[in-house]
């Protein structure tokens, strides 16, 4: 009986973790991220849940797409038309902030600050992917490194319109394009119990880096003109980068190829999938690209290196933050290779194949195939002494990917290569 009750509150206590875990598991804890408030058309000061810091004497400035589109006054906070340029679209939905960053008239260290409260306060030791993006208006007159994410425990104050002395999680370079969004981003470790963020630059002047953009209008509003200003959007603090790799595995196959397999924890976390090789474990090549993921994926190298072959996997998370797998290592004997170069690739109408010493032209079997698997035509293979041999192809061949097959015996090599 105390075995089935112990039994019973465990499961309960699984149960109730689980439906925690799945609730914040790559949820974003910013409420409003992009600043769209009620739908209701607005634009002037911020709207809750967003707000500036206690104490603060600044008045941070709400754009939206319903306001009237015009330039140069102050008052104008249209998008992508507004007192910014005439170029400032939102980078999604319908709205997003500007606050000044650096001001010439009359305000040293002057800053300005946007502050929210998460939905749920952070969990310790838990890792977070954090940011925010970042678009420099058309006709600022600097552009500035320094604007950071700062989550807290508590409310952060601003003494007027000082800058706040605090150590961002996060923080940019100088942000300098006005025709992109920039993401600021990046992974933090919780503390435990951070439940507010403020955005801005948390550096005084004689720290902050300020370069004059030479695109500055003259004759628009004045916290353009005489100012670095910046907009914000697309706000996030996301706990969806927990155990974001299971398993990886590389295997040696009887067809002397690698087969990687891996299983990730929540795919709708990646952006891609890069496999890389190296022959040495440090400097590391892409081999291929894999953007459409499935939770259990299996990947095969088909022409392995003579030696060691080191694998990893370079993960891109949606936030373009990357993380990297352990590295496996596998070994094939040098006499299983059959291709010492290929070029070149992309090709024309010819292809170029050098030979590794111990294979000898008498021996090999050359094939190409279509992505779909059928067989290219070859017009000629023209052979160069004992190691090399041209293959060459009808020009119209229609552009695009091929497999070139070089086979000894029961030992096959498959390289991609790309007709241009």
């Amino acid at each position: 009986m105390f075995i089935q009750v112990m039994y019973m509150k465990t499961s309960l206590f699984l149960a109730v973790f689980f439906l925690i875990f799945n609730n914040t598991f790559g949820q974003n804890l910013v409420p409003d991220p992009s600043f769209e408030g009620t739908g209701i058309c607005a634009t002037g000061n911020l709207i809750a849940p967003w707000q500036r810091p206690l104490g603060s004497g600044t008045t941070p400035d709400l754009f939206h797409t319903c306001a009237f589109p015009s330039i140069n006054s102050c008052s104008s906070r249209g998008i992508p038309m507004n007192m910014g340029g005439t170029t400032n679209p939102a980078h999604s939905g319908n709205a997003y902030v500007g606050i000044v960053d650096v001001y010439d008239l009359g305000a040293p260290s002057g800053r300005e600050y946007i502050q929210v409260q998460l939905t749920s306060p952070l969990m310790a030791g838990q890792r977070y992917n954090i940011g925010f993006w970042i678009l420099r208006p058309d006709s600022t007159k600097y552009a500035t490194d320094g604007k950071g994410m700062y989550l807290s425990t508590t409310p952060t104050p601003q003494a007027g319109n000082q800058f706040i002395p605090v150590t961002p999680q996060i923080i940019s370079g100088v942000i300098m394009d006005a025709n992109n969004w920039t993401l600021v981003s990046g992974i933090y470790t919780a503390s435990g119990g951070e439940e507010w963020l403020t955005i801005g630059n948390f550096y005084d002047d004689a720290t902050t880096n300020i370069q004059p953009t030479g695109t500055g209008a003259t004759d628009g509003c004045i916290l353009i003109t005489d100012a670095a200003y910046y907009f914000i959007d697309d706000v996030f603090v996301e706990a969806n980068i927990l155990l974001p790799l299971k398993q990886f595995e590389v295997l040696k196959t009887a067809q002397s190829t690698s087969l990687l397999s891996w299983e990730l924890a929540n795919v709708d976390s990646y952006q891609e999938i890069r496999i890389q090789r190296s022959r040495n474990g440090i400097d590391f090549e892409t081999i291929e690209e894999l953007k459409e993921l499935v939770k259990i994926q299996e990947w095969e190298d088909r022409n392995p290196l003579g030696g060691n072959n080191y694998y990893r996997l370079e993960m891109v998370l949606k936030a373009e933050i990357v993380e990297y797998s352990t590295i496996k290592v596998v070994h094939y004997s040098n006499v299983n290779q059959i291709v010492g170069m290929l070029y070149p690739n992309p090709f024309t109408n010819q292809i170029n194949i050098n030979l590794v010493e111990d294979v000898e032209i008498e021996s090999i079997e050359v094939a190409l195939f279509s992505m779909l698997g059928q067989p290219v035509s070859i017009t000629s293979i023209t052979t160069h002494g004992s190691q090399k041999l041209t293959i060459l192809l009808e020009e119209s061949l229609p552009k695009g990917m091929y497999t070139l097959m070089t086979k000894v015996g029961n030992n096959s090599t498959y390289q991609k290569v790309l007709k241009k």
